[in-house]
Protein backbone atom coordinates (compact mmCIF):
# COMPACT_ATOMS: atom_id res chain seq x y z
CA UNK A 1 0.00 0.00 0.00
CA UNK A 2 2.98 2.52 0.18
CA UNK A 3 1.93 3.71 -3.43
CA UNK A 4 -1.15 4.77 -1.67
CA UNK A 5 1.44 7.52 0.95
CA UNK A 6 1.30 11.20 0.36
CA UNK A 7 4.66 12.69 1.43
CA UNK A 8 3.09 16.04 0.84
CA UNK A 9 0.70 15.75 3.50
CA UNK A 10 2.70 13.87 5.49
CA UNK A 11 0.89 10.27 4.87
CA UNK A 12 -2.33 11.81 6.67
CA UNK A 13 -4.91 8.83 7.17
CA UNK A 14 -7.93 9.44 4.83
CA UNK A 15 -11.30 7.94 4.82
CA UNK A 16 -11.15 6.15 1.35
CA UNK A 17 -8.37 4.19 1.74
CA UNK A 18 -8.42 3.89 5.18
CA UNK A 19 -4.46 4.24 5.02
CA UNK A 20 -2.32 6.59 6.66
CA UNK A 21 -1.18 7.95 10.13
CA UNK A 22 -3.59 9.71 12.33
CA UNK A 23 -2.00 12.60 14.96
CA UNK A 24 -4.77 13.21 17.48
CA UNK A 25 -3.95 16.37 18.54
CA UNK A 26 -4.12 17.72 14.75
CA UNK A 27 -7.03 15.25 13.98
CA UNK A 28 -9.85 14.07 16.91
CA UNK A 29 -12.16 16.90 18.29
CA UNK A 30 -15.97 16.95 19.21
CA UNK A 31 -18.25 19.57 17.77
CA UNK A 32 -17.46 22.30 20.58
CA UNK A 33 -13.70 21.72 20.04
CA UNK A 34 -13.55 22.11 16.27
CA UNK A 35 -16.04 25.02 16.46
CA UNK A 36 -13.74 26.84 18.76
CA UNK A 37 -10.93 26.16 16.69
CA UNK A 38 -11.47 25.70 12.98
CA UNK A 39 -10.89 29.27 12.01
CA UNK A 40 -7.30 28.77 12.39
CA UNK A 41 -6.68 25.76 10.74
CA UNK A 42 -5.00 25.35 7.60
CA UNK A 43 -6.87 23.48 4.84
CA UNK A 44 -4.66 20.79 4.00
CA UNK A 45 -2.38 18.04 5.37
CA UNK A 46 -2.34 16.74 9.00
CA UNK A 47 -4.92 19.89 9.96
CA UNK A 48 -7.43 18.64 6.93
CA UNK A 49 -8.46 15.45 8.38
CA UNK A 50 -11.41 15.78 11.31
CA UNK A 51 -12.26 12.92 13.09
CA UNK A 52 -15.14 12.73 15.83
CA UNK A 53 -13.79 10.38 19.46
CA UNK A 54 -16.46 7.81 18.32
CA UNK A 55 -14.89 8.32 14.61
CA UNK A 56 -11.91 7.56 15.60
CA UNK A 57 -12.70 4.39 18.09
CA UNK A 58 -14.33 3.01 15.04
CA UNK A 59 -11.17 3.01 12.52
CA UNK A 60 -10.69 -0.50 11.40
CA UNK A 61 -7.51 -2.47 11.76
CA UNK A 62 -4.43 -1.41 13.97
CA UNK A 63 -4.24 2.09 14.32
CA UNK A 64 -1.30 4.34 13.29
CA UNK A 65 -0.88 6.44 15.79
CA UNK A 66 1.50 9.82 15.39
CA UNK A 67 2.63 11.84 18.38
CA UNK A 68 5.35 14.20 19.77
CA UNK A 69 4.91 13.61 23.57
CA UNK A 70 7.08 13.21 26.18
CA UNK A 71 6.63 9.47 28.12
CA UNK A 72 4.62 11.42 31.16
CA UNK A 73 1.87 12.77 28.96
CA UNK A 74 1.92 9.87 26.58
CA UNK A 75 -1.49 9.91 25.15
CA UNK A 76 -1.82 5.42 25.50
CA UNK A 77 -1.24 5.02 29.04
CA UNK A 78 -3.14 3.33 31.61
CA UNK A 79 -4.47 5.91 34.92
CA UNK A 80 -1.68 4.65 36.86
CA UNK A 81 0.86 5.38 34.12
CA UNK A 82 1.25 2.32 32.23
CA UNK A 83 1.68 1.50 28.49
CA UNK A 84 -1.85 0.15 27.69
CA UNK A 85 -1.63 -3.43 26.92
CA UNK A 86 -1.47 -3.99 23.14
CA UNK A 87 0.34 -0.61 22.71
CA UNK A 88 3.78 -0.36 20.62
CA UNK A 89 5.82 2.62 20.49
CA UNK A 90 8.39 3.19 17.55
CA UNK A 91 10.07 5.92 19.44
CA UNK A 92 12.09 8.07 16.84
CA UNK A 93 15.22 10.46 17.91
CA UNK A 94 17.69 12.76 16.25
CA UNK A 95 21.19 13.77 17.63
CA UNK A 96 20.37 17.24 19.50
CA UNK A 97 22.67 19.46 17.24
CA UNK A 98 20.31 18.22 14.11
CA UNK A 99 17.20 18.54 16.59
CA UNK A 100 18.25 21.86 17.47
CA UNK A 101 18.48 23.34 13.59
CA UNK A 102 15.41 21.40 12.66
CA UNK A 103 13.18 22.63 15.21
CA UNK A 104 14.69 26.38 14.46
CA UNK A 105 14.13 25.89 10.55
CA UNK A 106 10.81 23.85 11.09
CA UNK A 107 7.59 26.78 10.48
CA UNK A 108 9.43 27.87 7.03
CA UNK A 109 7.40 28.27 4.23
CA UNK A 110 5.24 26.16 5.36
CA UNK A 111 3.99 27.78 8.51
CA UNK A 112 0.34 28.51 7.92
CA UNK A 113 1.03 32.33 9.08
CA UNK A 114 2.71 34.38 6.50
CA UNK A 115 4.28 35.89 9.23
CA UNK A 116 6.08 32.67 10.45
CA UNK A 117 7.39 32.01 7.32
CA UNK A 118 11.12 31.91 6.62
CA UNK A 119 13.88 31.67 8.45
CA UNK A 120 15.50 35.59 7.62
CA UNK A 121 11.68 36.91 9.22
CA UNK A 122 12.34 34.73 12.76
CA UNK A 123 11.97 37.12 15.74
CA UNK A 124 15.35 35.84 17.16
CA UNK A 125 18.89 34.46 15.27
CA UNK A 126 20.08 31.01 15.40
CA UNK A 127 22.74 31.67 18.24
CA UNK A 128 19.21 32.95 20.87
CA UNK A 129 17.56 30.26 19.59
CA UNK A 130 19.90 27.62 20.20
CA UNK A 131 20.28 29.15 24.40
CA UNK A 132 16.68 28.70 24.37
CA UNK A 133 16.85 25.45 22.98
CA UNK A 134 18.93 24.15 25.93
CA UNK A 135 17.12 26.56 28.33
CA UNK A 136 13.08 25.48 27.56
CA UNK A 137 13.41 22.62 24.18
CA UNK A 138 10.68 22.68 21.85
CA UNK A 139 6.87 22.30 21.73
CA UNK A 140 6.68 18.98 23.65
CA UNK A 141 9.47 20.37 26.37
CA UNK A 142 13.35 19.84 26.72
CA UNK A 143 15.05 17.21 24.29
CA UNK A 144 16.92 15.83 27.24
CA UNK A 145 14.01 15.08 29.64
CA UNK A 146 12.32 13.63 26.29
CA UNK A 147 14.89 10.88 25.88
CA UNK A 148 15.56 9.98 28.54
CA UNK A 149 11.82 9.36 29.51
CA UNK A 150 11.68 7.55 26.77
CA UNK A 151 14.42 5.81 27.06
CA UNK A 152 13.35 4.81 30.41
CA UNK A 153 11.04 3.48 28.91
CA UNK A 154 12.41 2.10 26.13
CA UNK A 155 14.84 -0.25 28.65
CA UNK A 156 12.55 -1.66 31.11
CA UNK A 157 9.65 -2.28 28.95
CA UNK A 158 11.34 -3.15 25.19
CA UNK A 159 8.25 -5.32 24.15
CA UNK A 160 6.02 -2.09 23.70
CA UNK A 161 8.80 0.46 23.11
CA UNK A 162 11.64 0.36 19.91
CA UNK A 163 14.23 3.17 20.19
CA UNK A 164 15.08 4.13 16.44
CA UNK A 165 17.39 7.34 15.63
CA UNK A 166 17.36 8.87 12.44
CA UNK A 167 20.72 8.33 11.91
CA UNK A 168 20.57 4.71 12.15
CA UNK A 169 17.65 5.09 9.38
CA UNK A 170 19.65 7.02 7.04
CA UNK A 171 22.91 4.42 7.27
CA UNK A 172 20.55 1.48 6.86
CA UNK A 173 17.25 2.19 5.62
CA UNK A 174 16.31 -1.32 5.10
CA UNK A 175 17.76 -2.67 7.78
CA UNK A 176 15.79 0.03 10.33
CA UNK A 177 12.54 -1.09 8.36
CA UNK A 178 13.14 -4.97 8.99
CA UNK A 179 13.43 -4.46 12.26
CA UNK A 180 10.99 -1.77 12.49
CA UNK A 181 8.27 -4.53 11.00
CA UNK A 182 9.78 -7.29 13.38
CA UNK A 183 8.88 -5.24 16.45
CA UNK A 184 5.34 -4.57 15.29
CA UNK A 185 4.69 -8.36 14.54
CA UNK A 186 4.63 -7.57 10.57
CA UNK A 187 5.91 -10.27 8.04
CA UNK A 188 7.75 -8.64 5.39
CA UNK A 189 8.80 -9.63 2.03
CA UNK A 190 12.58 -8.73 0.45
CA UNK A 191 10.46 -7.01 -2.27
CA UNK A 192 8.64 -5.22 0.28
CA UNK A 193 11.20 -4.19 2.20
CA UNK A 194 12.97 -2.61 -0.94
CA UNK A 195 10.10 -0.63 -1.79
CA UNK A 196 9.85 0.76 1.41
CA UNK A 197 13.33 1.44 1.77
CA UNK A 198 12.87 3.59 -2.08
CA UNK A 199 10.23 5.17 -1.25
CA UNK A 200 11.28 6.43 2.04
CA UNK A 201 14.24 8.49 0.79
CA UNK A 202 14.13 12.00 0.71
CA UNK A 203 14.83 12.04 -3.08
CA UNK A 204 11.66 10.18 -3.24
CA UNK A 205 9.77 11.49 -1.32
CA UNK A 206 10.33 15.07 -2.74
CA UNK A 207 9.50 13.93 -6.42
CA UNK A 208 6.10 12.20 -5.01
CA UNK A 209 5.35 15.39 -3.30
CA UNK A 210 6.10 17.33 -6.11
CA UNK A 211 3.75 15.44 -8.43
CA UNK A 212 0.71 15.23 -5.90
CA UNK A 213 1.17 19.32 -4.77
CA UNK A 214 -1.49 21.15 -5.67
CA UNK A 215 -2.01 24.86 -5.54
CA UNK A 216 -6.10 24.60 -4.86
CA UNK A 217 -5.45 22.86 -1.96
CA UNK A 218 -2.63 25.06 -0.45
CA UNK A 219 -0.42 22.38 0.48
CA UNK A 220 3.43 22.51 0.45
CA UNK A 221 6.20 19.95 0.16
CA UNK A 222 8.87 22.30 1.88
CA UNK A 223 8.91 20.33 5.29
CA UNK A 224 11.01 17.96 2.60
CA UNK A 225 14.54 19.68 3.92
CA UNK A 226 17.96 18.24 2.53
CA UNK A 227 18.16 15.16 5.62
CA UNK A 228 21.46 15.42 6.25
CA UNK A 229 23.35 14.27 9.10
CA UNK A 230 25.86 16.92 10.24
CA UNK A 231 24.19 19.96 8.79
CA UNK A 232 24.17 21.29 12.39
CA UNK A 233 27.84 22.39 11.36
CA UNK A 234 26.80 25.37 9.31
CA UNK A 235 24.74 26.92 12.07
CA UNK A 236 27.30 26.49 15.00
CA UNK A 237 29.63 28.30 16.14
CA UNK A 238 32.86 26.55 18.45
CA UNK A 239 31.83 28.75 21.27
CA UNK A 240 28.19 27.59 20.60
CA UNK A 241 28.90 23.95 20.24
CA UNK A 242 30.90 23.69 22.88
CA UNK A 243 28.19 25.16 25.23
CA UNK A 244 25.97 22.67 23.71
CA UNK A 245 28.50 19.45 24.70
CA UNK A 246 28.50 21.18 27.96
CA UNK A 247 25.15 20.97 28.80
CA UNK A 248 24.68 17.37 26.53
CA UNK A 249 27.31 15.92 28.79
CA UNK A 250 25.79 16.70 32.07
CA UNK A 251 22.18 15.89 30.92
CA UNK A 252 22.66 12.94 29.66
CA UNK A 253 25.80 11.48 32.11
CA UNK A 254 23.83 8.49 33.58
CA UNK A 255 22.58 7.63 29.80
CA UNK A 256 25.85 6.24 28.34
CA UNK A 257 24.12 3.84 26.61
CA UNK A 258 22.96 6.47 24.35
CA UNK A 259 25.02 7.40 21.29
CA UNK A 260 24.86 9.73 18.23
CA UNK A 261 26.20 10.01 14.99
CA UNK A 262 26.73 13.61 14.78
CA UNK A 263 28.46 13.59 10.78
CA UNK A 264 31.80 13.29 9.75
CA UNK A 265 32.83 10.25 11.84
CA UNK A 266 32.36 11.97 15.16
CA UNK A 267 30.06 10.15 17.82
CA UNK A 268 28.18 12.13 20.46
Amino acid sequence: QYESMNPETKNTYTRDTGVGKIWPAASIFDDKQYESMKATRPPHGEFALRLSPDEFDSVQGRRVIKQHMPRKHFQGQTSDGKLQPGVKVVYVTRNPLDACVSAYNHPGKSAPRKEDRGVKGAPFPFSAYCKFYLDVGFAWGSWFAHNKGWRIECEKNPKQVLWVTYEGLHHDTEGEIKRIAEFLGLDVTKELLKNVATHSTLSSMKKQAAARRSSASGATDTHLKSGKIGKWRQFFTQEMYEDFLGVFNEEMKDFKSIRFDIGNGHIL
